[in-house]
């Protein structure tokens, strides 16, 4: 039986000021391959970096993946 893991993984991207993804690390994880899930969520999210005078600019992104078991049935 697997041991019921909850928390929370963190992740950190860079944003540049095309719009692609660079620099994408894991900053906490809880192990159980749930970084990876983490990882796919924050995959499919579109970014549209910030404007500084007009420009657009790079952009650090850290997002927070919170994991909770449901009650067995």
């Amino acid at each position: 039986m697997r041991a019921r893991v909850e928390g929370t993984v963190t992740l950190h991207r860079i944003v540049e000021a095309d719009g692609h993804v660079s620099d994408v690390r894991v900053v906490r994880t809880l192990g159980e391959g749930l970084e990876m899930e983490a990882q796919k969520a924050f995959a499919q999210w579109q970014f549209r970096p910030p404007l500084r005078m007009g420009e657009p600019v790079a952009v650090a992104v850290t997002a927070e993946f919170a994991f909770h078991m449901a009650p067995p049935r």
